[in-house]
């Protein structure tokens, strides 16, 4: 069944009274799959409803739409819209009875071939509006979207479950039956590609997936109203138990409103930028919170999916997900990310991970009052243990010697941060673990084999006793969590801009008096590089850049820094180090020669690997090249132990090239150097910075995009990052949280089996067709046109995102530059706000519409045929599928200057002609393509609140502009207090759309 409009409006606001049954109105349905076409159309040339290019309209398509399965969730948006409605209406009855803006939109979204009236409706309610009411308005919608979003995070899971549940007795098992589960895809390999138990039982138990946390900042978030959100989500699953008792019912509905209500009268906005440690605090929060359960619980139903599909157990300790951070570490264009900040962040999350397993080892001391029947080893173990008043329940004895020696690293860890100014707040460790006695005559626990080592004895003697059910409980768990997070937490990756090195040579060449080497070429400085490789001679005393006896410029002696905090701490604590922007082979040489300085090196245990970041299309292309160079050098060679990392840039090589010139060159890029490792016998790891949002390169199809990766480039090692909202969208809730270990598992696994489609030498010569067309044609819009930076700063919110406070690191690496040097996540974000997607798509459309009918039928043939084309262009189509063409020409209307109007005009035709040709290739009907599924709510529940937040925002902007700018003496109290009211809605409005296209920030 599908939803009428009727239906619609029940999801689609806040209006409506409260205490409805939490089922939809009978209204909601209908009985036939037939609806009016009016109602579930959208239109080629329009880029959503009400096109200006109506010469060109036409019907492509009925809209993804919701089913009889969605019910659940449109009563549970039904029932949170209600409860928000109350709040509203109690709150500021003037907002709530603003409920004309949802109706506008629904009439608009429900008849795409009559929407400029609504439309220009809309514009005038925007336009008449009171700062007051538009500041309530965009609070409330941007609440909406929040709570709709919360439903879908519920609802997600309760497919899955309920599909599972559906199977028949036999065909329930740990993991859900569909592709892209370990379970799916063990039956696929199994059944239709051959392969053995023992194959894959060997593939998973070797296979490793990094998933590395970044605060890149496109979370608008608050932390404490995420938590909310995450609470309301968890509710939701609460109140659908079939056995709850009337009381509990009642109780979680009030929760429930009690939130809605705290969020109401919470301040959404960020009145502050938030530092380096509280952005790391917020990762920490989703590993505890979230992660410290979620992967040992996953970890245990993959054990059990092994042993039931595959006959064989999984190796306690085995951890095919692990995670790293860079919030702390990444100081590239970041200059609040200072040295000492990146030891206070190392410090906390080793704090934080000590308390973590003290309290997981109190629960298991408290577990394992065993006082027979143990193994030798654990005999061994415990009679090591002196002073203990455990003498017959050796397990116990052990247990609460390791307690002891983590309270004395939770109190070297406090007193280290006491030392450091102006540390974030902790609690002190006295008063939680005061009765441990003997904690100061221990040692501190430092590496993860230290807490590892015994409790896979404790583990192995209860197995070997007879006690294996108690083995598969808590002490997996507790080894689980040691083998993934071991005792750092997460291992900090150090980032920093590769000329930030060259300016840090060049400052100790000119001290030696042996010339410039920011001056030298590339070949003068690899024989200087090399040669200092081999020589055990210092360039300088440590003590000299402490105490900065040899003059050396501030922001120098920040870098050098780094590396002796770097050269203090444990191994385990760090990860690799990035070199944003390397684009030779002496860029990754001049790290590994810092690091020799301070001692980190190969024999004292503490050389971080290096790994060179190319994220232009000329640093791509030239990537190979760099990697022969370094292969050839015998001094990097024998550090390297045969491994090499190498990441590759999703976002920046977009934004300097376009999406199908970055993504061809990152194509051939990968494959040019796995050649080259080949040839060298190195290990090659390639560590994809795709954020994971669309607009930066990643893909919400998560198992086919793993699948898609050129063939040979993965093989079963995977580095991947993830940013800001996405990190919240995959890990935010317990069960979501699993979900997407457990794709990322199978995508992994199923990678390296599936037989890869290698793309023929014509489809290749076309690719290289295909970008350069593409790459001239989005430069000379992006770099050529003189009209398209003021025009991309007036009918864009770019200027404004900086207000947002969303993260601890400035929009722009130049703060004088222009667009070269802003961040692509600003470039994405501002383009995604006023629905044009810009940096998705333009030069797309040149280059999938070629003149010969020769290259338009091989484009096609490469749809059909070969996985990775096929992805990127369904990707693109969603992307298009959320354009909105006369949205983008009422913040043109509203912002930009007449002269410039004609290069927004331009930039439409290009929307159109890219749509044509996606069209054209695929031979789809619907433009949101395979993604459609991503679509279903997007398009029918948050679009008619998004085109009233976006029409709101234009007129935003419009008035803003237009106001005397802050300490102008044209600025009355009056109007500095309407212009605050403004700001703030423009803030909320920025939040609410972000919310709405959920994946495009």
């Amino acid at each position: 069944m599908r939803f009428t409009s009727v239906g619609l409006l029940l999801a689609a606001a806040c209006g409506g009274t409260s205490g409805r049954p939490f089922a939809p109105k009978k209204t909601t349905f209908v009985p036939s799959t037939k609806t009016l076409l009016a109602e579930n159309v959208t239109t080629l040339a329009s880029g959503g409803a009400g096109g200006a290019v109506t010469e060109q309209i036409q019907v492509i398509s009925e809209m993804p739409e919701l089913v009889e399965q969605d019910a659940p969730l449109i009563a549970d948006i039904q029932m949170l819209s209600d409860m928000l409605s109350e709040v509203v209406k109690k709150e500021n009855k003037q907002v709530y009875e603003h409920t004309q803006f949802r109706k506008l939109g629904m009439d608009r979204a429900a008849n795409p071939d009559n929407a400029e009236a609504p439309f220009e409706a809309m514009k005038k309610l925007a336009h008449d509006i009171s700062p007051s009411d538009t500041l309530g308005v965009m609070k409330t919608f941007s609440i909406a979207l929040n709570l709709v979003n919360a439903a879908e995070v519920h609802h997600r899971m309760r497919l899955v479950r309920n599909a599972d549940l559906a199977s028949s007795q036999q065909d329930i098992g740990p993991l859900p039956m569909v592709e892209d589960s370990i379970r799916g895809t063990m039956a696929i390999l199994l059944e239709e590609d051959g392969a053995s138990p023992e194959q894959i039982f060997d593939k998973l138990c070797s296979q490793s997936c990094e998933i590395v946390l970044t605060a890149h900042p496109t979370e608008v978030n608050r932390k404490t109203i995420i938590r909310k959100y995450r609470n309301i989500s968890e509710l939701l699953s609460l109140l659908e138990r079939p056995n709850l008792h009337p009381f509990e019912r009642a109780e979680g509905l009030s929760n429930l409103r009690g939130i809605i209500a705290a969020i109401w009268g919470s301040d959404e906005i960020r009145r502050v930028k938030p530092t380096v440690q509280k952005e790391a605090a917020g990762g920490n929060a989703v590993i505890e919170s979230v992660l410290w359960d979620a992967v040992p619980s996953y970890l245990r139903k993959l054990d059990a999916q092994c042993r039931v599909t595959l006959g064989k157990k999984l190796p306690v300790e085995t951890a095919p997900i692990k995670f790293a951070s860079w919030i702390g570490g990444d100081r590239d264009g970041n200059p609040n990310c200072t040295p000492e900040v990146t030891l206070e962040v190392v410090t906390h999350q080793r704090l934080r991970a000590a308390k973590l397993f003290l309290n997981e080892l109190n629960v298991l001391y408290s577990e394992l009052a065993i006082s027979k029947r143990f193994s030798k080893e654990l005999e061994e173990l415990a009679d090591q243990v002196k002073d203990s008043d455990d003498k017959r329940e050796k397990y116990r004895r052990v247990i609460g010697h390791l307690r002891k020696r983590l309270v004395r690293t939770v109190k070297d860890c406090e007193s280290q941060l006491n030392q450091i100014h102006d540390s974030i707040h902790f609690t002190s460790a006295e008063h939680a673990f005061g009765a441990l006695q003997g904690w100061e005559d221990v040692e501190p626990i430092i590496t993860k084999d230290e807490l590892m080592d015994p409790l896979k004895v404790i583990y192995n003697s209860l197995v070997e006793t007879g006690f294996e059910l108690v083995a598969d409980g808590h002490v997996s768990d507790i080894i689980r969590r040691v083998a993934v997070f071991g005792l750092t937490l997460v291992p900090l990756d150090i980032r920093e801009e590769s000329t930030r090195h060259t300016l840090a040579l060049d400052a100790i060449t000119r001290h030696l008096g042996i010339g410039s080497y920011k001056e030298w070429d590339e070949s003068a400085r690899l024989n200087w590089l090399q040669s200092e490789l081999t020589t055990k001679r210092p360039l300088f005393r440590i003590g000299e850049i402490v105490q900065n006896t040899i003059g050396l410029d501030p922001d120098v002696r920040k870098t050098l820094m780094v590396y002796k905090v770097a050269s203090e701490l444990d191994s385990e604590s760090l990860g690799a180090y990035v070199i944003s922007q390397a684009n030779t082979a002496s860029d990754v040489l001049a790290v590994m020669l810092l690091q020799k300085q301070f001692g980190m090196t190969v024999d004292s245990g503490k050389l971080m690997r290096v790994v060179p970041l190319f994220e232009t299309l000329n640093d791509l292309k030239n990537s190979p090249e760099q990697l022969e160079t370094l292969f050839r050098t015998t001094s990097y060679v024998g550090s390297i132990n045969g491994k090499q990392e190498v990441m590759v840039g999703y976002s920046d090589s977009a934004k300097d090239a376009g999406r199908l010139a970055a993504c061809w060159a990152q194509y051939t890029a990968q494959e040019a150097m796995t050649k080259v490792a080949k040839k060298y016998g190195v290990e090659l790891t390639f560590f994809h910075g795709k954020g994971g949002t669309v607009g930066r390169g990643g893909n919400p199809a998560l198992y086919r995009a793993i699948l898609s990766h050129p063939p040979n480039t993965i093989n079963g090692r995977f580095r991947v990052t993830e940013q800001g909202e996405m990190i919240r969208q995959n890990f935010g809730d317990l069960e979501i949280a699993q979900r997407s270990l457990d794709i990322y598992t199978a995508a992994l696994l199923r990678e390296a089996f599936i037989k890869r489609v290698e793309p023929k030498q014509e489809w290749r010569d076309e690719m290289e067709r295909v970008s350069e067309v593409s790459c001239n044609s989005y430069r000379h819009t992006v770099r050529e046109d003189p009209r398209f930076v003021p025009y991309f700063r007036q009918a864009t919110p770019e200027l404004e995102l900086g207000k947002l406070n969303i993260g601890s690191r400035p929009a722009k690496r130049n703060p004088k530059g222009g667009v070269e040097s802003l961040r692509a996540i600003p470039w994405t974000f501002a383009w995604a706000q006023t629905r044009m997607h810009l940096s998705a798509w333009l030069g797309v459309g040149d280059g999938l519409s070629p003149s010969d009918e020769k290259d338009k039928a091989l484009l096609r043939e490469m749809y059909e045929e070969w996985p990775w084309f096929r992805e990127i262009i369904s990707l693109i189509s969603m992307l298009i599928s959320k354009t909105d063409f006369s949205i983008t020409q009422h913040y043109d209307d509203l912002l930009v200057d007449p002269k410039l109007m004609s290069l927004g005009d331009e930039v439409r035709e290009k929307l159109v002609q890219t749509r044509r040709a996606v069209i054209d290739i695929s031979g789809q009907t619907e433009i949101s393509g395979p993604h459609v599924q991503l679509m279903r709510a997007s398009s029918q529940i948050r679009n008619p609140y998004v085109d009233s937040i976006n029409v709101v925002q234009a007129e935003i902007l419009r008035v803003l502009r237009g106001m005397p700018e802050d300490g102008s003496p044209d600025l009355t109290p009056e109007s500095e207090e309407i212009k605050a009211i403004r700001n703030d809605a423009l803030l909320l409005s920025i939040s609410g759309i972000a919310m709405g296209m959920k994946n495009s920030g």
